[in-house]
């Protein structure tokens, strides 16, 4: 199957580097580009693109920068929210501190390869693409009163569901306690569904099975 190209707009005022990366892209990538960060290019372009390329360098001051900044607010904002990668200078830590807080995925510089520019969009969609099916999937767990093998409309199953769904995606471990019957494994292996695991094997065992010999102290 033929693999749909990511969407890719670039925007930056005086952005020297737009027509050179369009170019360089290639295969795999479709790209449009202004010279500017008027708002109202964005609002042509967010159902339209997948990854947003900006270049606001001015120093880290001054109209240029305030204007990215403005920019950066107004994607974040978007429906769509698609990920950003920001131009910045080498070693402008502040610039790149403001950036990240702003909601940028990541900062490049002058200096990167094409190659490697291509890694970083790539795994900057991928990742938004994985955020936007997870979310479509607690939307539908909410409407229909299920999360995968789990079913209930009470409020408390709500409650449970939309419990699930916000720690699945987070790197923690979780304790679920319950009477015999109630289905813990089940609600384990929702969350293992949800979570960035979900492509790995999930193994289940009973502890109450294990001869007490074999658990160390």
């Amino acid at each position: 199957m033929h693999e749909q190209s990511i969407r890719v707009c670039l925007l930056g005022k005086e952005f020297g580097l737009a027509d050179a990366i369009a170019r360089a892209l290639d295969s795999g990538f479709v790209t449009r580009h202004r010279s500017d960060l008027n708002l109202n290019h964005w609002t042509d372009w967010q159902e339209w693109c997948d990854v947003v390329v900006l270049d606001i360098r001015s120093g880290g001051a001054g109209a240029n920068f305030s204007a990215g900044i403005k920019l950066m607010e107004e994607i974040q904002r978007s429906a769509s929210r698609p990920p950003m990668i920001v131009f910045c200078d080498e070693n402008n830590s502040a610039f790149v501190a403001d950036v990240m807080e702003h909601g940028a995925y990541d900062t490049v510089t002058d200096g990167l390869s094409i190659a490697e520019l291509r890694q970083i969009l790539r795994r900057a969609h991928k990742i938004h693409t994985s955020d936007k099916e997870l979310e479509t999937l607690r939307a539908a767990a909410r409407n229909s009163g299920r999360m995968h093998q789990l079913l209930g409309t009470s409020p408390v199953m709500q409650e449970l569901f939309a419990f699930a769904q916000t720690i699945a995606p987070c790197d923690v471990n979780v304790l679920i306690t319950g009477e015999t019957g109630t289905g813990k494994e089940l609600l384990a292996r929702a969350i293992h569904q949800m979570s960035s695991r979900a492509a790995r094997p999930m193994v289940a065992f009973s502890c109450t099975n294990l001869p007490e010999t074999l658990i160390d102290d």
